[in-house]
């Protein structure tokens, strides 16, 4: 069932992206696979991710501006690429204080089911300005290959 979040100031793009959050939960956890979403009382948040591919590999690119690297966890389990971590709610500004806030703070948590072109003992990543890139290697057999045509 989904419950929005308690917040001292109103915003109708967050309730939707909560409720959006929340169908993609209970779609995933209907599809069998519940043992891979973070329950929702350990997700805050859900940061924007960019996934792309090139002919060697899959990148995912996500966005945590504010987040220390030293915040960030990131797991391979059977098929299933993890990343998780929190960012800090700013504590100089109390709530009473705030006109407008957008940011989320707290805990967050992504999950991406792998393909099986994926070489999950090659990944690597990097962080730098608030852009956390995950390098993805294709196995070496899912790379496009040309074929030479013999004269027959």
């Amino acid at each position: 069932m989904w419950l929005p979040r308690p917040r001292s100031r109103w915003d109708r793009f967050t309730d939707v992206q909560g409720l959006q959050s929340e169908i993609d939960r209970l779609f995933t956890a209907l599809s069998g696979r519940s043992d891979r979403t973070a329950t929702l009382p350990e997700v805050g948040w859900t940061p924007r991710t960019d996934i792309y591919q090139t002919k060697d590999e899959m990148v995912a690119v996500v966005e945590l501006p504010g987040v220390d690297q030293s915040d960030i966890e990131i797991s391979v389990v059977g098929d299933t690429l993890t990343v998780r971590g929190r960012r800090p709610q700013q504590e100089d500004v109390k709530d009473e204080n705030y006109l407008r806030g957008e940011r989320h703070f707290g805990p967050f948590v992504r999950t991406f089911v792998l393909p099986s072109v994926v070489d999950a003992g090659r990944i690597k990543a990097a962080y730098k300005d608030g852009l956390l890139e995950i390098r993805l290697p294709k196995r070496e057999e899912a790379r496009p290959r040309a074929i030479p045509i013999e004269v027959a």
